[in-house]
Formats: C-alpha cells, structure tokens, sequence
C-alpha cells in the first residue's frame, strides 16, 4: 500500500469573528461608501469559517485515507491543495485589515491588494465576487468529499479497483439511461421542469454511489439493454452533429461500464464525462422529442375533429 505524507500540519489561515452592529469591525464595514453585497459578503465570508475549515479539514484528511485510491485521492488533494490557497489568502488580507485603525480605508484595500486594482467600486464589485468564486469552491469540497467518503465506506466490498470503478460507470450509464426516458416525456409534452444533470448534491451523490458501490455488476440481460440505449444515443448524437469529442465520450463511458476503467481514471473523471454527455445529448434531442410530441397532439386534433 502506498505510504502517504502526512500533511495534517496545514491549517487554514484564521480571520476575526465580525460581531453586528457595536462591533467596531462591523461599524467600520457600515459606513463604506459601496454596494451592500459586497459589504455582506465580506461579513458572511468571516462569519462562515468554521464551517470553511471543517469542509476543508475534511476533504484533506479523507484525501490521506488508505482506503481511498491513488488517482482519487490525488484529485482530492488538489482540489484540498487550491482551496487551502484560496482560503487562506482571503483571510489573510481581510485579517490584516481588520487588525488596522482605519478599518474604513483599508478594507479597500483587501480588494485591491488581492487582485492589484484600482479603487473605484467597479473593482470592489469585481473583489468581492472572489470571495463569491471561493464559496462554489466550497460546494465543490462538500461534492468530493461525499464520493470519497463513499468510496472509502465500502472499500471493503470492492477490493479490486477495476471492479469498484466499472460499478460506477456502469450506474451513471443507467442514470443517464433513465433521466433520457424522464426528459423525452417531458419534452414530448412540453412539460417545463428544473434542469437535471448526473452529478447530484453531495448528500445524494453519497447515497448513489453507496448504492451502486454495494451492488452487482450488470447481467447479461442488463448489459444488452444498455447496449441497446448505447446505440440509440450514440447514433442519435451522430444525426444531430453533437460535436465529436462528446461522441467519443460516450464511446469511452460504455467502454468503462462494459469492459472496465483504466487504472488512472478517477471517479471523479467518470462522474464528469457522464454528466457532460447527459448534457449535450440531452440538449440535441430536445428539439427532437418536442417535434415528436407536437406531431403526436397534431394526429390527435385530427382524429377527434374528424
């Protein structure tokens, strides 16, 4: 087994708890002559860090566990690696900020140092959205964390990789499978509905993978009924011009259900070509079931004037 270093020492970079109003760091931030959402977001930003440490905290100790694979938990020590610089430099400049008289002043200045602009509110707007760039970051830690944890919670029963990683191409294939039947009725009925996509939020991305994770490969009768969707797909991208590279894609996704997942493919990597083929195949054939539904109601209105 791979021996990991022990990284447990990088901790992130602490910033000031920003009280209401009384607090003289909040006063201070009261009185800036600029917008209120980046005022807000820099208070929200200070007042979130224990839930920033513990998402972080979690994501680089899960990115250590033994019972992650090497490609996954490169992918989680990156991503824990980025999000640590991130953090921390934000915390740095509002903390260095915070510890100054003229609060007003240098607040400013957190803005404008981080990203080497002048002081004019367009500048602050555009600062404040790095903080705003920081907290999709964080959604993207609670993601990884979640399909780690679901991998390591059953490394047990899936200790060949091959076969770990097969299961999960295999279950987003049948994901996808069946979020192309929901929409082609959707669509046919022109039936307005919230976008989908295969990768899901951390609590229900868990239980998918768990789920699929803890079950058996495809059977012979599974295996030739996703075939059959495969070619379906695959030549209904082909008639629509989807753009090759996500055609090859979708080659590449039934080649890791069918036959297995190289060794240096992630679950992550397999997650993100799924979902990137659900949505360009999905957005080519809209206009293709609508069609089919509008002909259908058109048979129909024919019929029943008749």
């Amino acid at each position: 087994m791979e021996i990991r270093p022990d990284t447990s020492n990088r901790v992130l970079f602490p910033i000031p708890h920003i009280g209401g109003p009384g607090d003289p760091e909040f006063d201070h931030i009261s009185i800036l002559d600029i917008d209120k959402d980046s005022k807000d977001t820099v208070v929200l930003w200070a007042n979130s860090q224990k839930r920033v440490e513990k998402a972080w905290a979690t994501l680089d100790n899960l990115s250590r566990n033994p019972g992650l694979p090497k490609a996954e938990a490169e992918v989680a020590n990156e991503l824990a690696n980025t999000a640590l610089d991130k953090f921390s430099e934000i915390n740095r400049e509002i903390a260095a900020a915070l510890e100054k008289d003229g609060l007003a002043e240098s607040i400013l200045n957190i803005y404008m140092s981080f990203f080497d602009q002048t002081k004019d509110e367009k500048s602050i707007i555009e600062s404040a959205e790095n903080v705003g760039s920081a907290n999709k970051l964080l959604d993207r830690i609670d993601l990884a964390s979640a399909i780690c944890t679901a991998i390591v919670e059953t490394r047990a029963d899936n200790p060949k990789l091959r076969q770990m990683r097969q299961k999960i191409a295999q279950s987003v294939f049948d994901e996808m499978r069946n979020q192309f039947s929901q929409d082609r009725l959707l669509f046919r009925h022109r039936i307005e509905a919230q976008p989908t996509a295969i990768i899901d939020s951390p609590i229900v991305e868990k239980s998918e993978l768990t789920s699929a994770l803890l079950s058996d490969d495809w059977t012979a009768l599974e295996r030739k009924k996703a075939l059959a969707i495969f070619n379906q797909v695959h030549a209904g991208m082909l008639a629509q011009g989807v753009d090759g590279d996500h055609v090859r894609d979708l080659n590449k996704l039934w080649r890791w259900a069918d036959e297995g997942v190289p060794e240096d493919v992630s679950v992550f990597t397999i997650l993100e070509v799924a979902d990137s083929v659900y949505g360009e195949a999905g957005s080519a054939f809209q206009d293709v079931w609508e069609a089919q539904g509008d002909r259908a109601r058109e048979r129909e209105e024919k019929k029943a004037s008749k």
